[in-house]
């Protein structure tokens, strides 16, 4: 009878292990293929560190690599841009600014509670642009197609100027036969927009408050259609005043010759029309994704104007503040 108690017990340990082993088994199936989490990139907090998530949302500019090898997506998806680093051969091609993604990867905390991603996969998702945009009706677009490129036409019926200082974005309310839409940006206009002016505008569409937007990132996107409107010739340096100051302007320019400062770093722009300093501090814009920055590199700095010591300065908030248009000075 012991022999038989003994065997019995030795039985249901074995059971019980292997019960066991078969769970911690299936949770690690579960663990694995389970679906991360999609997050807005808006609702990322430093407590985030090193969560695995996805992030879906709109290339703000052209991929590239960087000189370390890596390659550096800048990703928006209407609440926030992050910057998402990957590992890949130098063969790969590179998806171009607008194209929709779908990213999966793991959240770092830099300095500054500066948020990134490193990248484990990335897809390319349908809204992804194509080499013409298309043009349509106001009532065509929908929320459906959030993440989109599109081009559009339509007269302004209404136009809304943030006060100085304020993060709320610029609005044009366009109106065609079918409807209206809202059209949002966040640089100073290099157009002077009235009520009644016809214009074309390429954006993103987005949703914001269940209401479609569209979402214009460059202010060459917005262009006139009638000989009534027409473009300053852009924002030049020489037209930044002391009066600007906090207000968001975007510039382009060749870089001068870096000058290292202590948390950053400031490059002299210069447009023709006159130089500005841009200021780049480690905790807002790392050394890792300004490394494409050089003496002689073309770009467009969309940030803030600052009047620092009596001089004015631009300093970008972020990596999608900036966008490198020539990597040399043709000059």
């Amino acid at each position: 009878m012991r022999l038989g108690r003994r065997m019995g017990l030795k039985v249901l340990r074995i059971a019980a292990l292997v019960v066991a082993l078969g769970g911690l088994f299936l949770l690690h199936l579960y663990a694995v293929h389970r679906e991360l989490p999609l997050v807005r990139i808006g609702e990322i907090t430093p407590m985030m560190n090193f969560a695995s998530v996805r992030v879906e949302g709109v290339l703000e500019s052209d991929a590239r690599r960087i000189r370390s090898g890596s390659l550096l997506y800048v990703v928006n998806d209407g609440t926030g841009t992050i910057p998402v680093f990957f590992d890949r051969s130098a063969g790969e091609k590179l998806p171009k600014a607008g194209t929709r993604v779908l990213v999966v990867g793991s959240l770092g905390v830099g300095a500054g509670n500066k948020v990134r991603l490193s990248g484990q996969s990335i897809k390319l998702l349908p809204g992804a642009v194509e080499t013409k945009e298309p043009r349509l009706k106001l009532s065509d677009i929908t929320p459906e197609q959030q993440g989109a490129r599109m081009t559009v036409c339509g007269r302004v019926s209404k136009v809304w100027n943030p006060r100085p200082g304020s993060k709320a974005p610029h609005r044009i309310v366009l109106s065609d036969s079918s409807g209206s839409l809202d059209v949002v940006h966040w640089f100073v206009p290099e157009l002077q927009v009235a009520v009644g002016d016809e214009l074309e505008i390429r954006g993103t569409v987005g949703v914001y408050d269940g209401k479609v937007q569209l979402k214009v990132w460059q202010a060459e996107d917005i262009q006139p259609l009638e000989a009534g409107v027409a473009p300053r010739g852009g924002l030049k340096v020489a037209g930044i005043t002391a009066k600007m100051e906090k207000q968001v302007v975007s510039v382009e320019g060749v870089l001068g010759v870096p000058k290292s400062i202590p948390g950053g770093v400031l490059y002299p722009l210069d447009d023709g029309s006159g130089t500005i300093a841009v200021v780049f501090w480690d905790k807002q814009v790392s050394g890792e994704e300004r490394d494409a920055l050089d003496e002689g590199v073309r770009v467009r700095i969309t940030a803030p104007v600052k009047v620092y010591r009596g001089k004015l300065e631009l300093v970008p908030k972020d990596v999608g503040a900036f966008q490198i248009l020539e990597t040399k000075n043709p000059g």
